[in-house]
């Protein structure tokens, strides 16, 4: 198995703060007095084909049945979530398409759209893209903007750049994602929130970055999923009723500072293969509600704990807390663990002042606080 437990004292936090100051440099503004305004009588894809470039659109309170297409610098801006709508043509899932011109593919052109809502009546089983679909060169400001509908709400792909601030993505596909970043992209949420009927809240694949700063994720099937070699980096977040809070894999990974992954329905975080998993200051509580993690024998598959490790990932944990989950606060994939296979042969590292306690709320007898392999003697 050749797992191991470390403990030790570290800088993370110094790290951590790093990251946020570098997250936080750049922002997508195009900033302008004059705009032309846009009622519902009116086009909105003939204004954005007639506007010149860094131009500002102004749509009135209505509702508009459009598919926009967008290739060029400029800002949309509503009237508000509840006064502008825009939904996306019958058949069609995106209500807009962010990119650059197919000729100019590597032209980088900023977009920003703000006080609407974007939504689609595609079916769950439509093709996987978004109400909100951005791909090429190109850097997009979602600002105070609801996103509905669709097998996905913001999709972000190729070498993408999308921002969210105080906007709600809701009641997507239960096949996709309500945010989805493949490709190169890099997706930043601020102050957000995802929920409602998702496979998962946001998707991370491939060599996807994202950075998540004071957001709630919940009632989707996996809060959050890392995969391939995505990065990610989450503050101040909340992971809350999920069916699983947070999955990592692959070669992913992800650090979690001052954030909160509760009342999941299976496991808080199930982090296997190469994966690499960073709590700081978080926690992960009250994890394991489904009906199956009170079995008195459970399957390997309905074990509920706090954070689950497996195959050669490495987790560390830094001042954080795992209490009051159904069956281990922290465990690796072992038989001894009440898995039906050993599968972990890698590590977990403690530093500070770590809390695990109280777990096993189910009382079943081979659940517990921790269950690890012994610590390799030192020599």
């Amino acid at each position: 198995m050749g797992g191991r437990v470390v403990k030790f004292f570290g800088l993370g936090l110094v790290l951590i703060l790093m990251i946020w100051a570098a997250g936080n440099s750049k922002q997508v503004l195009l900033v302008q007095i004059d705009c032309t305004v846009v009622t519902p009588e009116q086009s909105i894809q003939q204004a954005v084909d007639e506007a010149v470039e860094g131009a500002v659109i102004c749509l009135s309170a209505g509702s508009w049945e459009e598919s926009i297409v967008i290739e060029k610098s400029l800002t949309l801006r509503g009237a508000g979530q509840e006064k502008t709508v825009i939904t996306a043509k019958p058949d069609f899932i995106e209500t807009f398409t962010i990119r650059s011109p197919e000729k100019e593919a590597t032209r980088e052109i900023q977009v920003v759209i703000e006080d609407l809502t974007a939504a689609s009546t595609a079916g769950a089983f439509s093709s996987s893209e978004g109400v909100i679909k951005v791909e090429r060169h190109v850097e997009v400001a979602l600002n105070r903007v609801a996103v509905f509908g669709g097998t996905s709400g913001v999709r972000a792909m190729g070498a993408a750049r999308v921002t969210l601030l105080n906007s709600l993505i809701s009641r997507n596909g239960i096949l996709e994602a309500s945010v989805w970043a493949d490709g190169e992209a890099q997706v930043t949420l601020s102050d957000s929130t995802i929920s409602g009927g998702s496979a998962y809240g946001v998707l991370l694949a491939e060599s996807a970055q994202a950075r998540l700063y004071h957001v709630a994720i919940s009632g989707n099937m996996v809060g959050l999923s890392i995969t391939d070699s995505a990065q990610g980096i989450l503050v101040d977040t909340g992971l809350f009723e999920n069916g699983y809070g947070l999955a990592a894999e692959g070669s992913a990974r992800l650090t979690l500072f001052n954030s909160e992954i509760s009342r999941s329905q299976f496991s808080g975080i199930l982090a296997k293969e190469s994966a690499q998993v960073e709590l700081l200051l978080s926690t992960l509580e009250d994890n394991g509600r489904d009906e199956s993690c009170s079995q008195a024998a459970p399957a390997p598959w309905a074990l509920c704990s706090g954070l689950e490790v497996r195959g050669s990932v490495q987790v560390t944990l830094i001042n954080s807390e795992i209490a009051v989950n159904a069956d281990w606060g922290l465990a690796a994939w072992l038989k001894q663990c009440g898995y039906d296979q050993d599968d972990f042969g890698g590590r977990v590292t403690l530093w500070g002042d770590n809390t695990i306690e109280d777990n096993n709320t189910t009382s079943n007898e081979r659940q517990g606080n921790i269950c690890l392999p012994a610590a390799e003697p030192k020599s």
